[in-house]
């Protein structure tokens, strides 16, 4: 967290670079903003979050992202890109960097990956 003028920033290292992840005034929020921008990217059929899996897990040495079929793995600031296959591929993935198994996987729909709908 570093101060820029009047916000607090959220900086994270991506490889060789450093990106502003979060930015905040840290003043209070009305609860009712929340609210509505959840319900937003949450059910809109527009919303991201309703047409992309969108996946991060936190390791000791490193990180997980998932963008649909894209998997990058993050070992000491080194990434190691893959893509799924499958459905079966994305609940492998699930059990064993998110430490979790998730069955559903095998109907979910995907709007953004065409042969997952």
């Amino acid at each position: 967290m570093v101060r820029d003028a009047d916000h607090w920033l959220l900086r994270a290292q991506r490889g060789e670079k450093v990106i502003d992840a979060w930015a905040s005034t840290l003043e209070s929020d009305n609860p009712g903003d929340f609210k509505i921008a959840n319900h937003y990217t949450a059910t809109h059929p527009d919303s991201s979050f309703v047409n992309r899996i969108m996946l991060r897990a936190l390791a000791p040495d490193g990180f997980v992202t998932v963008l649909n079929r894209d998997v990058t793995v993050w070992r000491d600031n080194t990434p190691h890109p893959a893509q799924l296959a499958d459905r079966s591929a994305l609940r492998a993935l699930l059990r064993e960097h998110f430490g979790f198994d998730l069955p559903e996987i095998d109907q979910l729909r995907v709007p953004s990956i065409p042969e997952w709908e």
